[in-house]
């Protein structure tokens, strides 16, 4: 749950994933949330 945590926090400041944004949120593609937390790496 920290990791997502992280993520929402990373994703405010990234404002062009908004679409990611809400998936993250639904904890519904971890696919993407996992691609995502690469590229802010």
């Amino acid at each position: 749950m920290g990791v997502e945590v992280n993520v929402v926090r990373d994703n405010q400041r990234w404002m062009g994933l908004e679409v990611n944004e809400k998936r993250y949120i639904c904890g519904v593609n971890e696919e993407v949330n996992t691609k995502t937390i690469n590229i802010l790496r």
